[in-house]
């Protein structure tokens, strides 16, 4: 029966990936961009402030700032929020200690870039200069921009990223792009408003053509516009709570165990697993029956890859 079930390929409809967020608590959930319904994840045990998230494929990283006693880069698996490693995050090899925010992806350098303070300043809250940094927390090459990079989130194949600087001037917002080395550019500039007011950070999701962030002020999630930053619609998130951070995962129905972003027989093992046991792992289209379909999205995701 299991090598059976291995060897249907039935290929089937695709869905939207997941805009994950970070609540009270801290916790991690997802948000429906459409909708505004929530679901949990699982708590988040660390013990200061989620400044940033960024996927990298199918893996979550995250940074933690616990000023004035220092920040780390985390790895989180996306299914039930455990932390899967935590690295004091160093700059020439001193930990450091300024405030940390933004956090994205230069897929042309193919390393994740962190924003964060000016080196030694500790009385300014302005995440102005950015660098390159390791899985071992290790940030290189750090440059001086004069945008406050409180958001940042992986844009295209050139290793350009989107921008987000709330409070450029009093009660704005303002969304940009920029590539490490190069001069920021502006996309748009808003005032606070009843419905957009506390985005700190954005996520492009690509299978939707949209760029997504949530609103900790507002209690809204918000869909923009890549091209322009023109905001497209909000809705209500339901539990009524401020949310903070944005990642957004492409949707992938074969990437089910670690190591995330690898498809190997570890992931075939689980899929099957479920299949047999009726788990939800293997329930790929949600429908709470466990048939073809579910084999045929997922033979299919993991013939053709994930992002």
């Amino acid at each position: 029966m299991r090598y059976a079930i291995i060897a249907v390929l039935l290929l089937t409809g695709t869905a939207f990936g997941q805009l994950f967020a970070v609540g009270p608590g801290p916790r991690l959930v997802t948000v429906d961009p459409d909708s505004g319904g929530v679901v949990e994840i699982g708590a988040l045990l660390l013990d200061g402030n989620v400044a940033g998230m960024e996927f990298v494929g199918q893996r979550l990283f995250a940074t933690e700032s616990f000023f004035p006693n220092g920040a780390f880069l985390v790895e989180i698996d996306p299914r039930d929020a455990t932390v899967l490693s935590r690295h004091a995050i160093t700059l020439d090899g001193q930990p450091l200690f300024n405030a940390i925010e933004g956090l994205g992806y230069d897929v042309l350098a193919g390393s994740l870039v962190q924003a964060f303070w000016q080196p030694g300043a500790f009385n300014v809250s302005s995440s102005t200069t950015m660098g390159y940094i390791g899985l071992d927390g290790a940030v290189s090459s750090p440059i001086t921009y004069s945008v406050d990079f409180d958001g940042l989130a992986t844009r295209g194949a050139d290793g350009s990223m989107y921008w987000v600087d709330r409070e450029p001037g009093p009660n704005t917002l303002e969304i940009g792009v920029v590539t490490v080395g190069g001069s920021p550019s502006s996309l748009a500039l808003y005032s606070f408003s009843g419905t957009l007011n506390g985005v700190n950070d954005v996520s492009f999701a690509s299978d939707r053509g949209e760029l997504l962030a949530v609103d900790a002020v507002t209690s809204m999630v918000h869909r923009f516009d890549p091209a322009s930053a023109a905001l497209l619609g909000s809705v209500g998130i339901e539990t009524g709570e401020g949310f903070n951070g944005a990642a957004y995962r492409v949707r992938c129905d074969a990437d089910l165990a670690p190591p995330f972003g690898v498809l190997d027989l570890a992931d075939i093992n689980a899929f099957v697993g479920g299949f047999l046991g009726q788990g939800s792992v293997a329930d790929i289209n949600n429908d709470g029956v466990w048939d073809l379909q579910d084999i045929g999205l997922f033979v299919g995701a993991f013939v053709g890859g994930c992002p």
